[in-house]
């Protein structure tokens, strides 16, 4: 199916709905695809871009993420699995200790 019959199975109501969060979450500046490419598969862009959260708080009437709040968002995430593994690298195993006195 192409992108025009994609479209034509959309209400307007629909396509406006998408078109909002599609710029509300500022996908072609995180992404650099057009609104053609995101109606395609909305929720992988979404995700792909760090905007998981988006349609919630689109729903809540907040805003998505700004592009500068998601870079950050993603910083953090990869600072805390860094952390994480360094962790766990460094942990010692735990060892049964048996008391044989009886």
């Amino acid at each position: 199916m192409d992108k025009q019959q994609v479209t034509h199975l959309m209400s307007n109501e629909e396509l406006d709905t998408w078109a909002d969060i599609y710029a509300q979450a500022k996908l072609s500046e995180l992404l650099g695809i057009p609104f053609s490419s995101f109606l395609d598969a909305p929720f992988t862009y979404l995700a792909s871009a760090g905007q998981d959260t988006a349609l919630d708080s689109i729903i809540s009437g907040h805003r998505p993420l700004l592009p500068a709040q998601v870079q950050a968002t993603r910083k953090i995430h990869q600072q805390w699995a860094d952390q994480d593994k360094a962790a766990s690298n460094t942990r010692g195993h735990l060892s049964l200790v048996v008391n044989q006195t009886f």
